[in-house]
């Protein structure tokens, strides 16, 4: 309500019910604000949950109220000792397995026919480009 000062009424009824009539429009007005305020608050939270399932986590969603819901290790910890003693009852005992080394390579089966081909350098380039004191010799090979 926009009023000028020749607007302001002179008389005392007047007055009231001028005063009367904004504090009907600031309530209305602070009525609106909480709604709006309510409406952001929601539109947060709808936010916040588009994220949650935009950028979470996809293979484990879970509700932070639910955390507890399958507590039982907790439950565990806390029981008598008759409870372990009765598991120790009820358990069977399996020995240990034995491994097989397996790792690396098969070898070649037999019936396959093997050549071995060897490529040699000439002599003069068995010498090393950094000392040419020292001759290259084939990896794998010792020389006595």
């Amino acid at each position: 309500m926009n009023m000028t000062p020749a607007d302001i009424p002179d008389s005392i009824e007047g007055l009231r019910a001028l005063v009367l009539l904004q504090h009907a429009e600031a309530v209305e007005h602070k009525l609106a604000l909480a709604s709006r305020d309510g409406e952001i608050s929601q539109l947060h939270e709808y936010i916040r949950l588009l994220k949650s399932q935009r950028f979470g986590p996809r293979s484990e969603r879970s509700v932070p109220d639910q955390l507890g819901l399958f507590n039982e290790a907790e439950t565990l910890c806390h029981g008598e000792e008759s409870d372990a003693e009765d598991a120790k009852e009820n358990s069977i005992e399996v020995p240990a397995h034995t491994r097989c080394k397996g790792g690396g390579r098969r070898p070649f089966p037999d019936f396959i026919p093997r050549e071995e081909i060897f490529y040699d350098l000439p002599e003069d380039q068995k010498l090393c480009t950094n000392d040419p004191v020292h001759i290259l010799t084939r990896i794998g090979e010792e020389r006595l």
